[in-house]
């Protein structure tokens, strides 16, 4: 299970839950890609079996779950320090102030051997809300006045004995 608590967010700024990685607010994804250790383009949105809110606030949790039939395999060595990234997908309802905090309770990923890790909980940076600057784009052949976008960039460092 993951967890989003919040201090103003609610799951209604987030993009809906989808059990397919690249459609969802919050996703599994496999580094898999270009660059071991870094969120790139190549990296590989998983898919789930099933993927839910449990609880509620001040608590969000998210419970994802894989079956037999999904091929997503816990690798025998590591190539890097990350095999996936957790990726969080703001909605355009998203307020400036909201802080997104995020979570992994100790033993809160079980494998199908009996196992779980991490060894201990795994707390994120907070993440603030910030209004930059919010810019008009005109219309184009591939976008009308109707549509909107929320765009957000996030690098989530948990400030483990990975980082230098």
């Amino acid at each position: 299970a993951f967890e989003v608590w919040t201090s103003g967010l609610s799951t209604g700024e987030l993009v809906s839950l989808n059990v397919n990685g690249s459609r969802s607010g919050v996703a599994l994804v496999r580094d898999n890609g270009s660059s071991d250790d870094v969120f790139d383009e190549d990296d590989t949105p998983v898919t789930l079996s099933s993927i839910n809110w449990m609880g509620g606030w001040p608590y969000n949790v998210v419970r994802m779950d894989m079956n037999a039939l999904i091929d997503e395999r816990v690798p025998q060595t590591a190539s890097g320090n990350y095999e996936w990234f957790v990726v969080i997908r703001t909605d355009v309802d998203i307020d400036e102030g909201d802080d997104i905090r995020t979570r992994i309770y100790t033993s809160g990923i079980d494998f199908s051997d009996g196992s779980s890790q991490p060894g201990s909980t795994v707390i994120a940076d907070t993440l603030n809300v910030l209004e930059t600057e919010w810019t008009d784009v005109s219309p184009t052949s591939y976008m009308t006045a109707s549509d909107e976008q929320a765009v957000m960039g996030l690098e989530i460092v948990d400030g483990g004995p990975y980082e230098t």
